[in-house]
């Protein structure tokens, strides 16, 4: 009890968007999907994203990935700045052997 940890995938406060991958993921594999699925998933998707401009060359693709933002995925918004993710984190702490959220950066 009482332990605090970062989430990036919160399906205790859902989004409509991480609803929507959590409900597709279920119906799809029978099972339900951790982090690493949605992570997958978000990453999947932005290539996704950077292919529909019809990049000619690695370097247009790979600029296109770099400064896309605002991109809505199943763990949130999240934005690729300085070549790294920048994604809102929801805070989860055990109470009573339950899960709850104390903070959530994606509301």
């Amino acid at each position: 009890d009482n332990a605090i940890f970062p989430v990036a995938f919160n399906t205790i406060e859902a989004t409509s968007d991480t609803k929507a991958f959590y409900d597709l993921y279920t119906a799809t594999y029978n099972s339900t999907p951790g982090e690493l699925d949605a992570l997958a998933f978000d990453a999947a998707s932005l290539i996704l994203k950077g292919l529909k401009n019809s990049p000619t060359t690695r370097d247009e693709l790979r600029l296109t990935l770099e400064t896309t933002t605002g991109v809505q995925g199943a763990t949130g918004e999240f934005t690729i700045q300085d070549h790294r993710c920048s994604r809102k984190l929801a805070l989860v702490q055990v109470i009573k052997g339950k899960f709850e959220v104390i903070k959530n950066s994606n509301n």
